[in-house]
């Protein structure tokens, strides 16, 4: 099977999109198909090797959200390329500019579309609205989801949270739920990480002694990590030999720099910054617990990654993670913010307990690794072709039409 898969974000980025489709394409290619990824263009490219059989087109700074890139909407140069590369399904990652390319090429070659929505909008309408008329944003956010999606072939979520919004929004086409995988291996701790570690440790100023509660993620207001740095002052001040190591970057850094330090921990807290995904894995290393307390994640990879490293996970109640976290068999919840300290206290002062988080947790990291995501998705690529062709579906689109797009 020849797949294109078309995103806004891929490799050198570090989100939970690009790290899933980086997974995906590598997991494909070992079970024999061939994969082609569609995405936008980046600056860090320009001193990186590129991944085999990618495309990039011209993209900019999203404007409000800078960190993210947004792709021209077409390119006749790659849309002929793709022309000759015998695609036989259209997979996209997104809903806008690649995403909108990926539905142009499917229509002009006469491919299925399968879509994964990966992203509440709903939980990010503020970047844009800046906080006015949000019932009207939010209304819009779920019309937009459901047009795009109505338009597809076929949908996938990796949560059946996501999958029953996306009902609730009336999406009408098949839905598959399918967990998104990781590289456990690469998480997993090895005899020869001791060294590393201790370097890592020493970078940060944090001793052999101290406690690390740890975050990786985008430092952005809807991550809700505000929340948990309000609720640490009585636990470091019971513990003060604790630091809280955040891996990530964003636009709600400055807030919560001024929070901790207007909460007198200032000192505790560590800003690592954004960091090479090669990196990632090592900085889950350090962690003694992993803390979230966000309820915007459609399955929340990070939380995997972490229990994959043997790191236990304490996060706010959701249904992204019900099937993931059971409390007090593979991690900690919360429903309240006021039940942190409460709850940091036994996952890092009871070793008995932490034992037992530890082992079922790397259990459940087990069940979702990328091969199995890769099998799911092959799955889905082939119900969906089968569907396609039963039905004998067909774009309407002129002979001159396709010629324009392609040629």
């Amino acid at each position: 099977m020849v797949a294109g898969i078309f995103t806004d974000t891929f490799f050198p980025e570090i989100n939970g999109v690009a790290t899933s489709v980086l997974l995906l394409k590598r997991e494909l290619e070992k079970i024999g198909h061939t994969v082609y990824v569609f995405t936008s263009s980046h600056p860090a490219m320009k001193r990186l090797p590129d991944v085999e059989h990618t495309y990039r087109l011209p993209s900019a700074p999203f404007v409000f959200l800078p960190a993210r890139r947004v792709a021209v909407f077409y390119k006749k140069s790659v849309a002929h390329q793709i022309s000759q590369l015998n695609l036989d399904i259209i997979h996209t990652n997104t809903e806008f500019s690649l995403g909108m390319f990926g539905k142009l090429i499917a229509a002009a070659l006469n491919k299925p579309v399968l879509h994964t929505y990966h992203t509440l909008y709903e939980d990010y309408v503020h970047y844009i609205t800046k906080g006015r008329l949000p019932h009207f944003s939010a209304e819009m956010a779920r019309r937009f989801s459901r047009i795009y999606c109505n338009s597809c072939s076929a949908v996938v979520t990796p949560t059946d949270k996501t999958r029953d919004l996306l009902l609730e929004y009336n999406v009408e086409r098949p839905i598959s739920v399918i967990p998104t995988g990781i590289d456990v291996e690469q998480f997993r701790r090895s005899d020869g990480d001791a060294e590393k570690i201790d370097a890592l440790k020493a970078e940060f100023g944090i001793g052999p002694r101290d406690k690390v509660i740890l975050y990786v993620g985008r430092l952005a207001r809807e991550k809700n990590i505000d929340s948990v740095v309000r609720q640490l002052p009585a636990y470091i001040k019971a513990h003060p030999g604790t630091k809280f190591l955040m891996v990530g970057n964003g636009p709600w850094k400055q807030e919560i720099e001024t929070l901790a330090r207007g909460r007198g921990i200032g000192g505790h807290i560590i800003f690592a910054g954004e960091r090479p995904w090669s990196e990632i894995a090592m900085f889950y290393k350090l962690g003694d617990v992993f803390v979230s307390a966000s309820q915007s994640e459609t399955q929340g990879l990070t939380f995997i990654e972490a229990m994959a490293a043997g790191v236990p996970v304490l996060a706010r109640q959701d249904r992204s993670v019900e099937k993931l976290i059971l409390d007090g068999h593979s991690g900690c919840l919360f429903a309240d913010e006021a039940e942190i300290p409460a709850k940091l206290e036994r996952v890092l002062g009871d070793e008995t307990f932490r034992s037992r988080l530890i082992a079922n947790a790397r259990e459940t990291a087990a069940d979702n690794s990328a091969a199995q995501f890769a099998k799911n998705i092959e799955r889905a690529y082939q119900n969906t072709l089968y569907e396609w062709d039963l039905l004998g579906k067909k774009y309407i689109l002129s002979k001159s039409v396709i010629q324009k797009i392609l040629l």
